[in-house]
């Protein structure tokens, strides 16, 4: 509950019937139930950080796939055994999958389906 609306919020609770201890009470307990709720704000810059994050993590899984592209272009270049080659990218893109899931059951967290 936002200062600005204590007090209308106590006169209102006057007007319809209660004493003014009573609704400064009232008033009182609903700010302390209110207050640790996410507002709209809260959740739009959980929005913007989640987005940067998401933003981040793309870019540093696309270095990771040009890495793991030159690394599989030098490897066949040296004709290394395409059977560890493969073990290393299963490795690799499991990691990265693992991760992925990770961060969208995160944002599930915060952002249920309806």
């Amino acid at each position: 509950m936002k200062a600005e609306e204590i007090i209308p919020a106590t006169h209102r609770l006057e007007q319809s019937g209660m004493n003014r201890n009573e609704a400064e009470a009232v008033v009182s307990e609903l700010q302390k139930v209110v207050a640790p709720l996410a507002t709209k704000d809260d959740l739009a810059r959980l929005g913007q950080s989640i987005r940067f994050d998401m933003g981040t993590m793309e870019k540093s899984i696309r270095s990771d796939m040009k890495s793991m592209e030159k690394s599989i272009r030098s490897d066949m270049g040296t004709k290394v055994d395409l059977a560890k080659m493969e073990a290393r990218l299963f490795w690799r893109l499991s990691a990265i999958m693992l991760a992925v899931g990770g961060f969208v059951l995160s944002v599930l967290r915060f952002y249920p389906p309806a």
